[in-house]
């Protein structure tokens, strides 16, 4: 039995191994191929670009390649979307519907760069075609209140929980409504809950977009104007490029093309691999109409994460990604599932920002990277070291470089073509990080004591989302699910076992 076993496993490995080769092949005729094909279509979108607003005088800018990867959501065909961006902010206090209609209006829609130009033109605009390419229109009848909207939410003096939950659920709507026609695409919703006249009401700001307006950078910047704090002296890291040597530098661009078309085959052999299945994978039919859900954990301690890291020498993101593993084993324990089958682990596809991000501008300017997180691995250190290890070949792969190209050249095709290339092809699974400083942010005056950050699903096969957001001395990880995939009581579970992995980790080095 034992041979049979390992005969099967070595056959899988070699027949693995000769697709990787075969795809490597593939990949390096079929690339420098589609350079005369491109070469024509980009002069083209460049002209267009020039006459657009000539032959179209309501029309403002084109939309930015990496913003029109995007379009094969529903947005642009109005039905239910998929990649809204949501972050939820509460204050301990009240703002004023027409505080933050006069706030909004004052601060971001008027605010004008040193030429007089506004400085979010994109806030009155919606996107439209001219020539099989996306343009920003003005809206002729655009009006405040359309986009600053106030909710209710009564919860009675008999209610005995905390906000979290109608807060959540109020999330989770924003995450996948609709949009209205030919409108600008943002939205400001002033949130009260009101516990009865024993309590006092407390507002929640609720910020709403669509990523093919802007990134989760660009809407901390349009967020801190809306604050009381400005963008420069938000504490935010900064995205750097990667270090290298000079003859690392050299070895890495000599290199590049063989082993982009190499590691393209990797992961697209271990995505359609007959003997790897992953998990959360959206069936097809599902893929344009199931619904969401969305849940955040409790606030997590920085100082927390950061003992861990410095006990085990690893680094932050190491921590993230070992809870984030084990909380989705846990999960697919719990759920009868099995995590034998996924020896190649589980790739996740996490976007990050581009150095030299603009600071005042909506602009979707991010690249990606594939993470490898160690689902098999039922030890929680040794997970942890399996995800530092990967977040370093991370670091060295060519994958990011080649997304940082492939989504400007794919964000560049006519919409026909984008629609159908633009999805999520490779992962079932996204993890993102939103930094939002260690500066507390105030709201004409109130303060902001938490922030949690939304994000909903790829279009495509995608059937998890993670988005961590890290604000003051606290983090906490925002889980949105594929509502085929996921009931409520499965994303309540995910919520608790990641809490649950960094109280494991953290006991590994102070016993309870």
């Amino acid at each position: 039995m034992a041979y049979c076993t390992l005969l099967g496993n070595l056959l899988r490995f070699l027949f693995t191994q000769i697709c990787i080769v075969l795809v490597t092949l593939i990949n390096l005729v079929s690339l420098p191929l589609l350079t005369p094909v491109l070469v024509p279509v980009l002069i083209y979108r460049y002209v267009l670009n020039k006459i657009g607003p000539i032959l179209r005088p309501q029309l403002g800018a084109m939309v930015t390649s990496r913003g029109a990867i995007f379009s094969g959501d529903a947005l642009f065909e109005r039905k239910r979307p998929k990649v809204n961006i949501v972050i939820q902010c509460r204050l301990n206090g009240r703002l004023d519907i027409d505080q933050a209609n006069k706030i909004a209006e004052e601060r971001i829609l008027s605010a004008r760069r040193d030429d007089g130009s506004l400085m979010y033109p994109e806030l009155r605009q919606f996107p439209t075609t001219l020539g099989g390419f996306y343009f920003w229109e003005w809206d002729p009848t655009f009006d405040i209140w359309n986009h600053v909207k106030h909710h209710r939410i009564e919860l009675g003096p008999d209610y005995c929980g905390d906000e979290d939950e109608p807060l959540a659920k109020f999330h989770e709507q924003l995450l996948q409504a609709e949009w209205p026609e030919r409108k600008p695409i943002w939205e400001i919703w002033v949130v009260d809950v009101d516990k009865g006249s024993s309590s006092p009401t407390r507002t929640t700001i609720f910020v709403k977009t669509h990523h093919s307006l802007t990134d989760g950078y660009s809407l901390l910047s349009l967020f801190s104007k809306f604050a009381d704090v400005p963008y420069s002296s938000l504490e935010n890291p900064i995205p750097a490029p990667v270090s290298r040597p000079l003859w690392k530098r050299v070895a890495f661009l000599t290199t590049f093309p063989l082993r982009t078309a190499y590691e393209l085959s990797c992961v697209t052999v271990q995505r359609y691999s007959p003997f790897v299945s992953l998990p959360f994978l959206v069936p097809s039919k599902h893929q344009h109409q199931s619904p969401m859900r969305y849940i955040c954990t409790k606030p997590i301690s920085v100082d927390k994460v950061k003992a861990i890291k410095n006990h085990f020498r690893v680094t932050f993101t190491s921590v993230v990604n070992a809870a984030l593993a084990g909380a989705t084993r846990e999960l697919m324990i719990s759920k009868g599932g099995t995590t034998a089958s996924h020896k190649a682990r589980f790739p996740v596809m996490i976007p990050f920002p581009l150095p030299g991000h603009p600071e005042h501008a909506l602009r979707n300017y991010m690249a990606g990277a594939i993470a490898s997180l160690p689902i098999q691995e039922g030890d929680p250190v040794k997970r942890l070291k399996a995800c530092d290890k990967d977040v370093a070949v991370m670091k060295r792969s060519t994958f990011p470089l080649l997304n940082k190209m492939g989504l400007k050249l794919i964000g560049s095709l006519p919409v026909a073509l984008m629609r159908f290339v633009s999805r999520n092809w490779i992962t079932s699974a996204w993890l993102t990080s939103f930094p939002a400083g260690k500066v507390e942010l105030n709201v004409d005056s109130v303060p902001m004591w938490r922030m949690q950050f939304g994000v909903g699903l790829y279009v495509g096969p995608t059937g998890l989302g993670f988005s961590v957001i890290t604000y003051r001395d606290e983090f906490n990880v925002s889980v949105t699910g594929d509502g085929t995939l996921f009931s409520g009581s499965d994303m309540a579970e995910m919520a608790h076992h990641l809490e649950e992995q960094i109280n494991i980790l953290y006991s590994k080095i102070v016993p309870v």
